[in-house]
């Protein structure tokens, strides 16, 4: 996935940009309202091996790491105390200088340094991150078999541990998706693996039961079901829509009827 910005696509949602999160609980004689900030990010796209004066590594999909440290900054002026933060995934580049550029200790290079960034950054806010269709090797093709993608969902279940529940963590570790409390009894968010539900990835089969695409649609709506029936409110991050055939350059979102 990728944005049209050329040089930070890193999207901000502070109290200016805003957007809150907005949790009401009425009872018969009051009416209380709790408004959240948070900051929003997805495509960082960082590459720390880049040249930030290098323009071939400025354009888009390409986040020197002096440009994260920046926008890391941007952040912060933004507002340094959001009362948590949402990641919409992209955390690496694309591979473009050679064919091995992506290789699996980059991309598990790049997700800790943007994760641990951020903490550092940010002590004692929680960071609820979902992954994208280039957080993998090859790039969009994630597996369906959990144990080929374990060196990479293992290690993030302990790099996320600082703000997921133990819950959260096990499903993290097992296949990316997760649920967990931002606001105990008022917000949840649930996390997607969209890229299960891509057309472009190789392993994507929604007829079969036993495929991950599958048991995720299952997964997601017995969360939404208990959500319901708690009267918790839910923010739904992931890095895309399910998507269809790939149209005319542009990927068309419930194209092959997958929901």
């Amino acid at each position: 996935m990728t944005t049209p910005f050329t040089h930070l696509h890193v999207l901000l949602l502070s109290s200016l940009a805003a957007t809150a999160a907005t949790t009401t609980t009425t009872t018969t004689t009051t009416t209380t309202t709790t408004t959240s900030r948070f900051l929003w990010l997805t495509d960082n796209h960082v590459d720390l091996w880049g040249d930030v004066n290098n323009p071939s590594d400025k354009k888009c999909a390409h986040m020197p790491e002096a440009q994260w440290e920046s926008a890391v900054q941007g952040m912060l002026a933004a507002d340094k105390h959001p009362d948590f933060i949402i990641f919409s995934g992209d955390f690496v580049h694309f591979g473009a200088r050679n064919s091995s550029d992506l290789s699996r200790k980059v991309i598990l290079d790049t997700i800790t340094d943007v994760t641990l960034r951020m903490q550092r950054n940010f002590p004692n806010i929680r960071l609820f991150p979902c992954l994208g269709n280039h957080d993998y090797d090859p790039s969009n093709n994630w597996p369906s078999n959990t144990t080929e993608s374990a060196w990479l969902l293992k290690p993030l279940a302990k790099l996320w541990a600082p703000w997921l529940p133990a819950s959260a963590l096990k499903t993290v570790a097992e296949t990316g998706w997760y649920s967990a409390d931002i606001v105990p009894n008022k917000l949840r968010i649930i996390s997607l693996q969209t890229n299960y539900w891509a057309a472009y990835n190789q392993f994507t089969d929604i007829s079969s039961n036993d495929n991950l695409a599958h048991q995720q649609f299952i997964w997601f709506e017995n969360e939404l079901i208990q959500a319901k029936k708690e009267q918790i409110k839910i923010y739904i991050n992931g890095h895309h829509a399910p998507i269809g055939n790939y149209v005319s350059g542009n990927d068309v979102d419930m194209q092959d009827g997958y929901v």
